[in-house]
């Protein structure tokens, strides 16, 4: 007759030491999530500290370069401003570099944005082709206008020179 009393007893025990261990486990699973989530936090405020550091380097390094082509433009003024004052005319090779040094410079300042930008550059493949062709298509554009220019020059120098053959 004890062991039908026991039964119960048994059972009983066996089911809160199983309520316990689901007890333990629900709370380690929240603890878990818990930390899982103090780690999300934790790994997006790294993130967001490299992008802003990476944002205002890439703002310093246009800010530089800014800086570089006022000071490439610098000496070019007061030599153009000296030659007005004596009214004088600009050589064809100081025409041409102040003309290139101006082109240049707009270049830069028309595709730094495009060239430097201020994001991060994502990691999807086609994005990244899509931003390769870009920069293909900026590099290709200037080496057109180059060959433009280096044509038009030199096409200049030819009549120049059956200009003085004649003369």
């Amino acid at each position: 007759m004890q062991q039908p009393k026991q039964e119960p007893s048994l059972r009983q025990s066996v089911i809160e030491t199983r309520e316990q261990q689901l007890e333990m486990v629900q709370l380690d699973g929240a603890r878990g999530r818990e930390a899982i989530v103090r780690e999300r936090h934790s790994i997006e405020a790294v993130r967001r500290t490299v992008r802003e550091e990476r944002c205002r380097q890439r703002r310093q390094w246009i800010h530089q370069i800014k800086e570089m082509n006022a000071k490439f433009q610098e000496p070019v003024r007061p030599l153009a401003e000296e030659r007005k004052k004596n009214c004088e005319q600009a050589t064809a090779k100081e025409d041409v570099a102040e003309r290139a040094l101006a082109a240049e410079i707009e270049t830069i300042e028309e595709y730094l944005p495009k060239l430097i930008s201020l994001e991060d550059i994502p990691v999807n493949p086609e994005e990244t082709d899509i931003i390769r062709r870009q920069f293909d298509e900026v590099f290709t554009q200037e080496v057109q206008t180059y060959l433009a220019s280096a044509e038009e020059e030199q096409t200049r120098n030819e009549r120049l020179g059956r200009g003085l053959e004649v003369y």
